[in-house]
């Protein structure tokens, strides 16, 4: 008999819904279960507590740009502070956004980021002024740390995530935002998740970030 907790196996696997209702499990050609989206696509994630936002510093410590794409350097770095083994978490990132916080930005400025080509040599702390919070209003807490101007141990392969400006010099409050990333990156255990800004021309433009992820248990071959 299938249970609440058990699929039955077969070539049409029956589960059994939380009203108790019994119902057969939809396969596609990959033995993948198939099924519609009734939930929002971050509930259970939420709902468990897994969600969280990093916020790099206030005003007065903003980061200036670079005027070319970074090597070890980088603006705002989410390092993953979970011990490396068996069922280690990692940390998914959702989403990001960069804001101009001071100065004029240079036509042509753009957001560059990835994930560090290795393990950092040492663990980071967070930076005074920088904050990981719950979005799900929950206690669990995080090993994750928010680190500004990191020296990255090893260079991401940078990829360009946005652009922040394309049409003329602009100041304060503009930015660029990625919230559709859905986990295209995700952090190992001591790795860092990076973001810079370049901008090659401008007057001394200074930017804040955010970094929304997910930290979860995976279990890697």
């Amino acid at each position: 008999m299938a249970g609440a907790n058990f699929i039955q196996g077969g070539v049409n696997p029956m589960v059994v819904s939380a009203d108790g209702t019994q119902t057969t499990a939809r396969l596609d050609n990959f033995a993948g279960q198939l099924g519609s989206q009734s939930l929002p696509g971050y509930w259970e994630l939420a709902r468990s507590g897994r969600i969280y936002t990093a916020q790099f510093g206030v005003v007065t410590n903003a980061v200036a740009s670079v005027v070319d794409i970074p090597t070890t350097g980088a603006h705002f770095g989410l390092y993953n502070g979970n011990p490396a083994g068996v069922g280690s978490k990692h940390l998914a990132i959702l989403g990001w956004g960069v804001a101009s916080a001071s100065g004029t930005i240079g036509i042509g400025a753009f957001v560059v980021g990835g994930v560090s080509g290795g393990a950092q040599a040492a663990a980071v702390t967070t930076t005074s002024g920088n904050l990981i919070v719950s979005d799900c209003g929950a206690t669990r807490t995080t090993a994750a740390t928010a680190d500004s101007t990191l020296t990255l141990t090893t260079a991401p392969a940078w990829g360009v995530l946005g652009v922040v400006n394309t049409v003329s010099g602009v100041g304060i409050g503009y930015g660029a935002v990625d919230y559709g990333v859905g986990g295209r990156f995700i952090v190992p255990p001591t790795y860092v998740f990076a973001l810079a800004v370049v901008s090659p021309t401008g007057t001394s433009p200074k930017f804040l970030a955010s970094i929304t992820y997910a930290e979860i248990e995976a279990y890697t071959p």
